[in-house]
């Protein structure tokens, strides 16, 4: 256990640290040099793996075994076929998809606010999650890169970012819709009380039956990832609390900012609908799924965190609270059941 935590602490103190640098570096050359530092950070731990995190052994069947243009994407089961062509192993399947989500983060992220960026990113489950989802961890970079062009309002170069990432996983088409209806402009009291009604409504109202039934019905392996309790995944209880710390206080600042723009309201919105899917996971594990897609647009709101006077309280407060987020999850990961992130052994010992 003390190897992990000295693997993934190390992640975030020079991750950080680096991010640091190179959002307030002078030259560009040095700019690029410590990109490049952060990008091995960020890829040695990821490749020296072997057999960590849930779905690895999926991964390396579907691989080994040819399926994955039966249960892959194109864009990821086109990266899959070309390596296989070559004759080359599972190991650089996984070196090759973490290379390309890597490089995209740490090449073509902006530099202002790079730093919240890449802390938001390790410390608020981005890391971990590209050890599991991988196909969506791909994905990320150009949903991101969607958001500057829709930031701009360059919204058909935005949706063709869009419509890229969904190639690698199609849960990135969610936001040819997220967008727009988050862009709406809508009362903000009846927006708080929508929330409030329909997360109550989802904690009290126990549907567990009905889930079960349509488990048995129809076999939908996803159906399978239903869970009513907190104690039963890691992601919730605890874990829970200190992810909506920042969402809570993004949209309590917003609401104190001078500066009220389109983008800071659509990221607000964003912040209220990761809210809101929060709750609904009490009582379905499986919309954990859909709260990871939209963390992206948290993801990017860290960006544009509004001005006032307590700003940099708030970014204290949301770098301390993410530090913590990170230990609890490195401690539960080793849990039965869990993403199972503890690095015991290299990929180099298969």
């Amino acid at each position: 256990m003390s190897y992990t935590y000295f693997i993934y602490i190390s992640v975030l103190l020079v991750g950080s640290s680096l991010a640091f640098c190179v959002e307030f570096s002078k030259r560009k050359d040095s700019e690029i040099v410590l990109r490049f530092l952060l990008f091995i950070v960020f890829l040695l731990p990821a490749i020296f793996r072997y057999d960590i995190a849930a779905d690895y052994s999926e991964y390396k069947r579907i691989y080994d075994n040819d399926l994955f243009f039966k249960y892959a994407e194109p864009g990821f089961s086109f990266i899959c076929f070309i390596l296989k062509k070559l004759s080359l192993s599972s190991f650089w399947m996984f070196f090759t998809i973490a290379f390309i989500t890597y490089f995209s983060l740490c090449f073509f992220i902006k530099k202002k606010n790079f730093f919240l960026f890449i802390v938001f990113y390790i410390a608020y489950y981005g890391y971990f999650n590209t050890y599991d989802q991988i196909r969506q961890a791909l994905a990320l970079p150009f949903i991101i890169f969607s958001f500057y062009k829709c930031e701009k309002k360059q919204y058909i170069k935005g949706f063709c970012f869009i419509l890229f990432a969904s190639l690698f996983h199609l849960s990135s088409l969610v936001f040819l819709i997220l967008i727009p209806i988050c862009s709406i402009k809508i009362n903000k009291i009846f927006r708080y009380i929508f929330v409030i009604v329909i997360s109550l409504c989802f904690f009290r109202i126990d549907i567990s039956n009905l889930v079960e039934k349509a488990y048995d019905n129809t076999g939908f392996r996803y159906l399978g990832l239903f869970v009513n309790s907190l104690e039963k995944t890691s992601t919730l209880g605890f874990g829970l609390l200190l992810k909506l710390v920042y969402p809570l206080g993004f949209i309590y600042f917003n609401e104190r900012s001078k500066k009220n723009n389109s983008v800071l309201y659509r990221n607000e919105n964003f912040c209220l609908l990761y809210i809101l899917i929060s709750f609904m996971v009490l009582r379905f594990d499986i919309l954990n799924r859909i709260r990871d897609v939209v963390w992206v647009g948290l993801l990017f709101s860290v960006t544009n965190i509004p001005k006032n006077k307590y700003r940099r309280i708030f970014i204290y407060l949301f770098c301390v609270i993410g530090i913590i987020l990170y230990l609890y999850l490195i401690n539960v990961s080793v849990l039965p059941g869990t993403k199972q992130l503890a690095p015991y052994r290299s990929i180099f010992d298969y």
